[in-house]
């Protein structure tokens, strides 16, 4: 490498001026993940194509930032953006006892869900909640509801009278009763599951001619649960998942609603906590701007510097 001087003669009057240029080789070149987003620290050819690595950094607004040092001791500033590395976590119905497999919504609070088990024929069904970017995951569940409706003790037995309580008419379910009367020599009554399963029960009439009359029971209606819950005014369904400010709730069988932790990023209208913002792309030079790097002539474009020529007889403040 060399520096050549030279003199520049004024004329009519006008003053000399020393002039000189440094030729050689550009040195130092940022690598291949440049302006690019990375899920890790960038490394040899990644960071610095021409030149040795300095004072790489990851700030906290998710950029990295270094220098590529050339041999002749000209740098040149590269940067790249990181990604967010996100963790798998558990939805709302982890843990919970329900009747079908939860969705998307309800199975992960953050990470894509995988279904293991969709049909819970062991009694739970089973997903994951995998992480995003390098992010670990999580295992998650949920217990399935099982429902019963199944004939009491006096269903197949001789008896003198109509099951006169649950104990003898339903071991599950609700009674009702088809037949009080045996008039055709049986009584008969079904046993309804919460399911909507049916069990038909029967007895045969026994032919001794009972000393009283029992009171056929009937069963009372149990009041409807309530199936709505309300909020600022709305009415949602049973398990609707919407937020209260920065905090997801999903509305519950009772009518009131279950609060979960609060979002740091904000809510979203179906409940779900919204993800980091993307970081604001630190700004490296102006637009247009110009620069010398040895002989070489740089203007910024697209946030970076470019090599535009390489100038035959030096170059000098841009």
């Amino acid at each position: 490498d060399e520096i050549y001087d030279w003199f520049c003669k004024g004329e009519n009057g006008g003053s000399d001026g020393d002039c000189w240029a440094w030729v050689g080789e550009v040195t130092s070149v940022c690598g291949s993940k440049h302006g690019t987003t990375i899920d890790h620290e960038p490394n040899g050819t990644e960071a610095c194509k021409l030149g040795s690595i300095e004072d790489m950094k990851e700030e906290t607004d998710g950029t990295y930032h270094w220098w590529c040092m050339g041999v002749d001791g000209v740098s040149e500033h590269c940067m790249a953006y990181s990604l967010e590395v996100v963790n798998g976590i558990c939805g709302i119905e982890n843990n919970q006892t329900v009747d079908n497999v939860p969705n998307e919504a309800k199975a992960c609070k953050a990470g894509s869900v995988e279904y293991i088990d969709t049909t819970a024929s062991d009694g739970s069904y089973n997903w994951k909640c995998k992480g995003v970017n390098g992010g670990s995951t999580v295992s998650c569940s949920a217990a399935r509801i099982i429902y019963n409706s199944a004939c009491g003790n006096a269903h197949r037995r001789e008896i003198d009278h109509a099951p006169r309580n649950l104990t003898e008419a339903c071991k599950a379910g609700s009674l009702e009763y088809i037949d009080t009367t045996a008039s055709d020599g049986s009584y008969n009554w079904k046993c309804i599951g919460d399911d909507e399963s049916i069990a038909f029960c029967n007895a045969t009439k026994s032919r001794i001619t009972p000393t009283s009359v029992p009171t056929i029971i009937t069963t009372k209606t149990p009041t409807p649960k309530p199936k709505t819950c309300s909020y600022g005014g709305t009415t949602y369904t049973i398990g609707k998942a919407i937020c209260q400010g920065s905090r997801p709730a999903e509305c519950l069988s009772t009518g009131g609603w279950k609060l979960f932790t609060a979002c740091k990023y904000g809510c979203t209208g179906s409940g779900i906590c919204k993800t980091a913002p993307t970081p604001t792309p630190k700004p490296v030079c102006s637009a247009g701007a110009r620069v010398c790097s040895g002989s070489s002539l740089k203007i910024c474009q697209n946030n970076t510097w470019q090599v535009v020529t390489n100038c035959q007889y030096g170059c000098l403040n841009g």
